[in-house]
C-alpha cells in the first residue's frame, strides 16, 4: 500500500469506521485505491505542466506546483470524502 492508501485508510478509520467494517478486504481495496490516487495525479500533473524553458529554478517550481495542484485535488476527490449518508 502506496501513502496515498495509507493516508485514506487512516482517513477512513477516524470518519468511517462504520462503513470501513463493511469491505471485506481493506487491504487490497486501499492499495487499489492508493494506485488509483496516483496514477490520477500524475495524469493531472502532467496536463497542468507547460513547456520548459531553460531555467532550473523556474522549472522545478512549476512541476512542483503542478504535481501539488493536482494532488490536492485528487485527494479531496478520491481520499477526503465524506461518508455515505445512512438509510432513514
Amino acid at each position: 500500500m502506496n501513502h496515498y492508501g495509507a493516508m485514506a485508510l487512516r482517513h477512513w478509520q477516524n470518519t468511517r469506521a462504520s462503513e470501513l467494517a463493511t469491505i471485506e478486504d481493506p487491504q487490497q481495496f486501499f492499495t487499489e485505491l492508493g494506485e488509483q490516487v496516483a496514477t490520477e495525479v500524475r495524469r493531472r500533473a502532467e496536463a497542468i505542466e507547460s513547456p520548459m524553458g531553460e531555467d532550473y529554478l523556474a522549472n522545478l517550481a512549476m512541476l512542483n506546483e503542478a504535481r501539488t495542484s493536482a494532488e490536492s485535488e485528487v485527494l479531496r476527490e478520491l481520499v477526503f470524502t465524506e461518508p455515505e449518508p445512512e438509510p432513514a
